[in-house]
C-alpha cells in the first residue's frame, strides 16, 4: 500500500481512505523530519492523545545528554524506546524513523542526518501496533502552527521503510547510454550507460524508494547547464 498518511503542514495532508479512528496498523513505520534541537533543554516534537475508540498516545521527544524517546500506549499496552546520536544543534535537520512489528514484537528506530551518512538505530523490542486515531491525531497536529515550527514533516508507511542512504533522482532524470538519453526510472541491471569518463558501463542495481516531497526529500529544480539544459 505504500504511504499510509503524511502530512508536511497545513495545505499538504495525505490520508489513505483505509484509515480509521479504529484501524491498528501491525506493521509499518513512522518518520518525522525537523530541526535538531537544543541540547540544553528537553523539548516534546509531537505529542498526540485519543479516547476514542481507546485511550491512546503517542509522544516524541528530545532529552538532552541521552538523545530520542518515543512513547506510544494503546489500552492496555504500552511501548517505550530510547535512541542516542552524537548529532549537535548546528546540524540543519535528522530524520527520525520508527520501524515496527506488532505480530514479532521486534523493530528499530534510526536517527539520520539526511546531509551526510551519518546513522545511529537501535533494535527494538516489544513494539506493539499503531492506531488510526494516533496516525489521524498526528495530521491534526500537524495544522497547528506550533507543531509546524517542531517539525517539517511526519508520514506513516504501510510496512517497513528503509533507512540510510537513498536514491536521489527522480525517475524521469535522462542518463546517457550508448543508444543516447533514457529514463533512469526504465534502467534496469544488465543495461549500459555512458561513465563521466566516456566509458561503457553496466548498470549493478536499481534502487527506488517513494517518499513524500518534504524536508529533505522535497524536488530539486535543475536549471542549464545540467543534462544539456
Amino acid at each position: 500500500m505504500g504511504w499510509l498518511a503524511y502530512s508536511g503542514g497545513s495545505e499538504t495532508t495525505n490520508v489513505h481512505p483505509s484509515i480509521t479512528p479504529e484501524s491498528l496498523i501491525e506493521t509499518g513505520a513512522l518518520v518525522i523530519e525537523a530541526p535538531l534541537p537544543s541540547d540544553f533543554r528537553a523539548a516534546t516534537l509531537l505529542e498526540v492523545a485519543s479516547l476514542h475508540p481507546t485511550p491512546s498516545l503517542l509522544r516524541v521527544q528530545s532529552i538532552p545528554g541521552e538523545g530520542f524517546s518515543i512513547f506510544i500506549s494503546s489500552g492496555g499496552n504500552v511501548f517505550h524506546a530510547l535512541i542516542s546520536h552524537t548529532l549537535v544543534a548546528r546540524t540543519d535537520s535528522f530524520r527520525l524513523t520508527l520501524n515496527w512489528d506488532a505480530t514479532t514484537g521486534d523493530g528499530l528506530l534510526s536517527i539520520e542526518h539526511p546531509g551526510d551518512d551519518a546513522l545511529f538505530t537501535s533494535e527494538l523490542t516489544g513494539c506493539i501496533a499503531m492506531s488510526g486515531a494516533l496516525i489521524l491525531g498526528a495530521l491534526s497536529e500537524m495544522r497547528l502552527p506550533d507543531a509546524q515550527k517542531e517539525l517539517d514533516y511526519i508520514g506513516f508507511h504501510q510496512g517497513p521503510l528503509s533507512v540510510g542512504t537513498t536514491p536521489t533522482l527522480d525517475y524521469h532524470t535522462p542518463v546517457l547510454t550508448a543508444q543516447g538519453y533514457r529514463k533512469i526510472g526504465m534502467m534496469k541491471p544488465g543495461d549500459t550507460v555512458i561513465s563521466a569518463s566516456g566509458d561503457i558501463v553496466p548498470v549493478l542495481g536499481v534502487f527506488k524508494k517513494v517518499t513524500p516531497a518534504f524536508g529533505s526529500y522535497a524536488p530539486v529544480r535543475l536549471r542549464a547547464p545540467y543534462f544539456g539544459l
